[in-house]
């Protein structure tokens, strides 16, 4: 058994507007966004169980090289294994890194199924991100 398991996921919100304003089209077709992640992590009070949420926000609705907006916010439930945890590191430890770099194949999925529906714009495929950099920064 491992140390944290993935027991299931939700999605609270997929929403998608194509931008009006919208007029650069790049002559190979692809998509540059802009794009925010945020998350949170919520520990239950025995510290056996964890929430995490992520919400990723890509493009721009009012900038005329962006074209559409998309949000997704999806909800992670784990659990913590105390007696698989040989050293002692703690639920937060492992919980941080490791339940980012499992949700986000499925937030990318939702990306891409969501963009591929627009019938206007290519289908969008998130790039891989470095999960370890993410943190990184978002503790600055």
């Amino acid at each position: 058994m491992a140390v944290i398991n993935f027991d299931d996921y939700k999605v609270i919100e997929m929403h998608f507007n194509e931008n009006d304003q919208f007029n650069d089209m790049r002559e190979d077709g692809l998509i540059e966004l802009e794009t925010e992640f945020n998350f949170n992590f919520s520990l239950n009070d025995a510290q056996d169980k964890a929430v995490v949420e992520i919400r990723v926000i890509l493009g721009e609705y009012n900038s005329d090289n962006q074209p559409f907006f998309l949000t997704v916010i999806m909800q992670g439930f784990f659990t913590y294994n105390t007696s698989e945890d040989e050293q002692s590191n703690g639920f937060d430890t492992y919980l941080k890194g490791n339940s980012l770099a499992i949700m986000f194949p499925y937030i990318r999925q939702i990306v891409s199924t969501l963009t591929s529906m627009s019938n206007k714009f290519p289908t969008y495929t998130m790039p891989t991100i470095n999960i370890a950099k993410l943190l990184e920064k978002s503790s600055e």
